[in-house]
């Protein structure tokens, strides 16, 4: 693992290469007692943690000068090295060695800046919890302000990845107005965490700061247009996003202009919705129920019912309310383009839905009057009958009842049908003696004279005097 170099050693490399013209009553032996130190300090910079170790035992067990109070910051700084080459040497006492040293010398800056280095050890460790503790040991103030900036996304970053976005709002939030390395990133992640939380509004001032970097620019207009949507400010949304719909290099383009699409689905714009739906289900692998159903629905709105039909019966199998409306839409898709035996199946398919009683019983009434258009009598007469006198279809559904059951051939089960029925209207009524007097001519026809005179009877049953007493 790379390590970054104490950002206090500019200092102490001063005091570590002394010289007589500097220091005059310093001697070139003097330089020679340092330099175990200043090799430990070039072996820290390669990384080579194991052999700094000893080096600055031998330094500091055999220099009695930097005991010397003038010599103090290279006496700290060598255990400073020593302490970190055992933890990023990953030996077992690194951390409890390190946290000594900050301990004892805290609050000396090399103190702060090794407690910065030991958060951070174990930041790009990704030992988040460890991270956390540390960071939050380090005192206002005591830093920089870059580097504050940095504690303060590292921070924020490590509640981040543990899904604490509420800590990870409070780490981000000091450090996000003030401008430096960190500026942008800062208030990315810390509209990602308010997005999280829920305050949608928060999320958008600082995504709006973030996207002035290009590392975010082509990554939060999907994130915004995400929010508008979920808060219902389609036309801000569409006047927003519609800049992104073809501009080279933004993340997430299709779900852009799905969304697009879906707000003038939302304004009633189908017209201007449609190509955007489209689009999003040509560039698909997979759809959503929701998805089919918004485009074949915008497709039937403008008239392309054949391009709807293929659309709405991805929702077949959708036993839902939205599913029962696309069967719905499916049969009158159907009905437009002259398919009326499909649009029957459909509608009969809407009818066996448990929700939506209006919409059933429209689709029970298209169902039977097709039934009546393609010969299926029963079947027409069968989804007529049950409509009962409080349907605004009763009295158009016994018209058309009293109709198929004159116009059959079969009289025989078109009286079987109307003497099951308690309380006939008068269309029906009618339509009985009609179809009695027909199975009477047939019966005499073929010589059946008795069965004749019980049909001829029959069709006395609801003359206008007899009406009043077969109802009493």
């Amino acid at each position: 693992m790379k390590v970054k170099f104490l950002r206090i050693f500019p200092i102490l490399i001063l005091l570590a290469f002394i010289t007589p013209l500097s220091y005059g009553q310093y001697s070139y032996k003097d330089q020679d007692e340092f330099k175990k130190y200043r090799q430990a300090v070039e072996l820290y910079q390669k990384n080579n943690f194991a052999q700094v170790i000893p080096l600055i035992d031998e330094f500091l067990s055999e220099n009695n000068k930097v005991y010397k109070s003038e010599f103090r910051n290279i006496k700290v700084h060598a255990e400073l090295l020593k302490a970190q080459s055992t933890l990023y040497n990953e030996d077992p006492d690194g951390e409890e060695m390190l946290v000594n040293f900050i301990d004892k010398y805290q609050p000396d800056p090399q103190a702060n800046e090794a407690l910065y280095n030991l958060a951070d050890y174990y930041f790009r460790s990704r030992k988040y919890d460890l991270a956390i503790k540390y960071y939050n040991r380090i005192g206002p103030g005591t830093l920089e302000a870059d580097q504050a900036g940095e504690v303060a996304f590292k921070l924020g970053y490590s509640h981040f990845v543990k899904k604490e976005f509420k800590e990870a709002m409070e780490a981000f939030n000091t450090g996000r107005n003030v401008r430096g390395t960190y500026y942008h990133d800062l208030n990315y992640y810390y509209g990602m965490a308010a997005y999280f939380e829920g305050n949608f509004d928060t999320a958008i001032r600082a995504w709006q700061i973030a996207q002035q970097e290009k590392t975010y620019e082509r990554l939060i207009p999907y994130y915004l247009t995400q929010i508008y949507f979920s808060n219902g400010d389609y036309q801000k949304l569409i006047t927003y996003a519609l800049p992104y719909a073809t501009q080279s290099g933004i993340q997430n383009q299709k779900e852009i202009n799905q969304l697009i699409g879906q707000s003038y689905f939302e304004l009633g714009d189908y017209s201007r919705a449609q190509p955007y739906l489209e689009e999003y289900e040509a560039n698909s692998g997979t759809m959503r129920a929701e998805d089919f159903y918004q485009l074949a629905y915008v497709q039937y709105k403008n008239g392309e019912f054949e391009k709807a039909i293929p659309n709405f019966q991805e929702l077949s199998n959708e036993k839902t309310t939205m599913g029962q409306t696309a069967m719905y839409y499916l049969a009158e898709s159907y009905l437009q383009s002259g398919n009326k035996a499909s649009a029957r199946n459909a509608f009969y398919n809407v009818v066996q839905y448990q929700d939506n009683m209006p919409l059933r019983e429209n689709a029970l009434f298209n169902y039977a009057k097709l039934s009546a258009e393609l010969d299926y009598d029963m079947d027409a007469i069968n989804g007529f009958s049950k409509f009962l006198p409080t349907s605004t279809y009763y009295n158009q559904a016994q018209e058309y009842m009293a109709e198929v059951l004159t116009n059959t051939n079969n009289y025989l089960k078109s009286i079987e049908i109307l003497e099951k029925i308690d309380d006939l209207s008068p269309g029906l009524q009618k339509a009985y003696q009609t179809v009695t007097l027909r199975q009477a001519n047939l019966n005499l026809k073929e010589d059946r004279l008795d069965d004749a005179l019980i049909q001829f009877n029959n069709s006395l049953k609801y003359t206008p005097s007899t009406a009043g007493s077969v109802k009493s």
